[in-house]
């Protein structure tokens, strides 16, 4: 909103003190002084901290990439930015993608594991006033926080819950900037709440706790409280920073008392709005107006309690509306040089009192829209502060492909990319990507090199990049572990002492290879689980441990079913190694999720409160991504049951709950 100076005044007095909003913002709140004093508020500024529009995602979310199977899956701390970066993958149908996609967020970002989606009637308001029953939505928090709303294309909108009747009610009302025909409200998460009224802009004045919003209200809270022959009056200066669109809006607490109460807008020539109460109609809300030909407007469900008076001003005219319920003032140009000068909350009996909450002036139309249909909740995820971008690195990179690996060395901000396959040809070449200039580097490596292979592992240790087995060219499951050094950019074989295969020693002549498994590093001990193993041709759950400073193997702890395609994270909180999903050899697609103890060498199965997306009324995903975010598994791409995980399903986030 431009800059515009507002004069608030209780009674006559002339000595009102002006505010001034200023540009861009903060806007003021408001605070009670002294309720004895003619002039009983005083502005507090603020700055909101909150950048918008923020694209952000969910399983749902029509912006996730339409991409799976992903090849390219690093992570990179850039500051205090994250990001995860999806390079070359190839789509359900043959083809490959070519371009690179990259996932920023907030690593302190909070998630949402529930959403209703909310189809609404007129979005056509800078801000909607919808209503929705959180009553019927147990892990909605009491006090509502934890709610975030975002639009059809996935940008997160400012909210504020209005007070009465407040949160855990069928009729719970919000506010929402920017809604769409289709909104979606994401809850269920420990984010303390956005609920906040600098959303509209202008002048807000909040004059009571939410928590005295009740019927034994009227006879003592903290509102404002008028009698006969006093009033509250806010005076504009810089009406032409409004333009043609406005709205005026209050709370008023109707005591079903005798007399006229009524909220009237004025401007400098005389013209006015006024909508309340009128003795002469016991039973109804009234309208009157100087610019329309018609001598009032009724609204026949006048009742004991809180109601909200707004009058809004667009181009398709003025309309006045109690509690949402909208009659438009005739003649349709009335509106045509209306410009508000003030704003009057008044009553004209001394013996019937009035209280007056929530009032606010601003440049904004706040128009209410019923929600109808789609309203029950769905198990999505959303991270926000997440958004995703197009990459277009410079240089010489990898062709797309799939059954390759990628690991990021944080340090360096640097991702390698090496093996994979595509139409036949495996290869063995080494490629890095600079994650802070975005450039792709064809490396060299000095020395021996491994045999170009697929379906490896791979993960880092200091400097080193440790890949072990897969399949070459032939098919042939590998056996052997190689260290690449990043800094030397040299390839070393390496011959630990001893393997492990299903659970059993032996010596290096007779060690066993596996595809489809998984690799993790912790505290120095390189930890492989699962895959198909060349020994036995089938899938194993085995666990074999490598010291990196003796290079002796050890057996771990055998307890989930055996896979392969799977996918595994470590917690760098915990020391937990996690691992989630894959195949059996028989085509089985798993769901589940355990946490390895590597310390105390056992397993524990997860269970999680956010059910997996099926396919075909069937659970299950393999040969997918996964990074760890705050304490989250999140995953991308993969497949299940012949269908890739692509589109609206692109992303999934499954939340580790202990």
């Amino acid at each position: 909103m431009e800059s515009m100076t507002f004069n608030v005044n209780v009674d006559d007095s002339d000595n009102g003190t002006e505010y001034e909003t200023p540009r861009p913002r903060p806007w003021p709140s408001w605070k009670q002084v002294n309720p004895n004093a003619p002039n009983v508020y005083e502005a507090v500024g603020y700055w909101t901290p909150m950048e918008r529009p923020w694209p952000g995602w969910t399983a749902v979310n029509p912006n996730a990439p339409n991409i799976d199977n992903p090849v390219g899956l690093g992570t990179s701390l850039e500051g205090v930015a994250a990001s995860v970066t999806v390079s070359g993958v190839a789509k359900s149908d043959g083809t490959y993608v070519e371009e690179a996609q990259r996932l920023k967020f907030d690593p302190s970002g909070r998630f949402y594991h529930k959403h209703l989606r909310l189809a609404l009637t007129d979005p056509s308001g800078d801000v909607s006033l919808i209503e929705v029953n959180t009553a019927a939505l147990p892990e909605v928090a009491p006090d509502c926080s934890g709610i975030a709303f975002l639009s059809e294309d996935g940008k997160l909108l400012e909210h504020y819950l209005h007070p009465y009747p407040g949160c855990k009610d069928e009729k719970t009302k919000f506010y929402v900037s920017g809604a769409t025909s289709t909104t979606t409200m994401h809850y269920d998460s420990d984010s303390p709440s956005r609920s906040d009224p600098g959303l509209f802009g202008g002048l807000v004045m909040d004059m009571e706790d939410a928590s005295s919003f009740r019927d034994a209200a009227f006879s003592g809270s903290g509102s404002l409280h008028l009698t006969g022959g006093r009033a509250l009056q806010v005076t504009i200066e810089g009406q032409d920073a409004l333009g043609p669109r406005f709205t005026v809006q209050a709370e008023f607490y109707d005591g079903m008392g005798p007399g006229t109460h009524f909220m009237n807008v004025s401007t400098p020539s005389g013209d006015f709005v006024t909508i309340g109460t009128d003795s002469g109609y016991s039973g109804s809300y009234v309208m009157r107006s100087s610019l329309s030909q018609e001598p009032e407007v009724l609204w026949s469900f006048r009742s004991r309690g809180w109601h909200t008076f707004s009058l809004v001003c667009d181009a398709s005219g003025l309309r006045g509306m109690v509690d949402g319920s909208v009659r438009a003032l005739q003649p349709a140009d009335a509106h045509q040089g209306f410009v508000p000068r003030a704003v009057t909350l008044l009553p004209s009996h001394e013996l019937s009192p009035v209280l007056w909450d929530q009032f606010f002036f601003t440049n904004k139309t706040v128009v209410p829209s019923e929600v109808t249909g789609g309203t029950s909740y769905t198990d999505a995820a959303y991270l926000e502060g997440s958004e995703w971008e197009a990459v277009s690195p410079t240089g010489f990179g990898p062709r797309a492909s799939t059954g390759g690996q990628t690991v990021t060395d944080s340090a360096s901000a640097v991702m390698y990319d090496f093996g994979g396959t595509r139409s036949g040809h495996v290869s063995g070449s080494v490629f890095a990507l600079n994650l802070g200039a975005d450039e792709w580097n064809f490396v060299e490596p000095r020395g021996p090199q491994p045999e170009p292979r697929t379906g490896y592992s791979a993960c880092q240790s200091g400097d080193l990049v440790y890949v072990f087995g897969g399949r070459n060219a032939l098919g042939q499951v590998l056996d052997d572990l190689w260290a690449f050094d990043t800094k030397a950019k040299r390839w070393t074989e390496e011959t630990p002492k001893t393997f492990v295969v299903d659970g059993g020693l032996y010596s290096t002549a007779q060690l066993g290879g596996s595809y489809g498994h998984t690799c993790s590093v912790r505290d120095g001990q390189l930890v492989l689980f699962g895959g198909l193993a060349k020994a036995t041709g089938k899938a194993t759950n085995g666990v074999a441990i490598l010291d990196l400073s003796t290079y002796q193997w050890r057996a771990g702890a055998s307890k989930p079913a055996a896979r392969m395609s799977h996918s595994a994270v470590v917690d760098p909180v915990s020391g937990s190694i996690f691992i989630f999903g894959g195949v059996t050899e028989n085509g089985a697609e798993l769901s589940d999720a355990w946490e390895f103890d590597l310390d105390g060498n056992r397993w524990k199965q997860l269970s999680y409160r956010s059910s997996l997306p099926v396919v075909d009324g069937r659970g299950g995903i393999f040969n997918h991504g996964a990074v760890l975010v705050n304490g989250k598994l999140l995953t991308f791409g993969g497949q299940s049951y012949g269908q890739a995980r692509a589109g609206n399903l692109a992303l999934q986030l499954y939340n580790i709950r202990r």
